[in-house]
């Protein structure tokens, strides 16, 4: 999964489930003043990111969210670090050539 994919996930999320018709596509649009959210609509989203992408997102109190650029990494981190690794042992693991012989049906024995 990509930023851009992420992002696009994120803005359906704004426009479908929050309702939200401003359409400030742009990475760098702020919550409060480019979707005109208030704190609480800001929480709400948080909780439809982490159902949507079934991620669990660090909600401390000290730390504010407010731009769609912050929410599109955080995620993108998430699901980064949360998905299988290429070479871990289960994609790396060779299994045994199987030759398979089939018949032939010449005449030359």
């Amino acid at each position: 999964m990509t930023h851009s994919d992420v992002h696009k996930k994120i803005q359906s999320i704004i426009r479908t489930k929050m309702k939200v018709r401003h359409h400030a596509s742009s990475y760098t649009a702020n919550f409060t003043d480019d979707y005109f959210m208030s704190p609480w609509e800001v929480n709400l989203l948080l909780y439809f990111v982490e159902d949507q992408f079934n991620i669990q997102l660090d909600t401390k109190p000290d730390k504010q969210l407010f731009s769609m650029n912050q929410l599109v990494s955080i995620v993108y981190r998430h699901k980064s670090e949360s998905a299988p690794k290429t070479g871990s042992f289960h994609h790396s693991f060779i299994y045994p050539k199987i030759q398979i012989y089939e018949p032939s049906y010449d005449n030359n024995f």
